[in-house]
């Protein structure tokens, strides 16, 4: 998350899409390992805190960055074809994202 949105910041838009679909990835996995953690008998309060947290702060800073980023680019290359880039879309379905997560984890306390 913090690498798209310094990418972003230097309107790297093709770099930063694609650091934050490996962030929205890489937070898919959460539920599982939180399950696995919890079936070995853990105690993953603390975890479910902390990443609860850490999903309001990416929302906001999400939605800040809605506001501030063309909803659609066309990232055109020197010597390939333009690639249309669907910023605004790729923001709430990461903010989606995060806020599934975020009710799972409130619910699972």
């Amino acid at each position: 998350m913090v690498e798209a949105k310094t990418l972003f910041e230097y309107k790297q838009y093709l770099l930063a899409t694609d650091a934050l679909q490996r962030s929205d990835t890489e937070l898919s996995g959460l539920p599982t390992r939180i399950s696995e953690g919890s079936r070995e008998e853990k105690d993953m309060s603390s975890q479910k805190s902390i990443l609860s947290d850490a999903m309001q702060v990416h929302m906001a800073t999400l939605e800040l960055m809605k506001k501030q980023l063309p909803s659609e680019f066309q990232w055109t290359p020197e010597k390939a074809a333009a690639t249309n880039l669907s910023i605004g879309f790729m923001l709430d379905t990461s903010i989606q994202l995060r806020q599934k997560l975020s009710n799972e984890l409130h619910g699972s306390k």
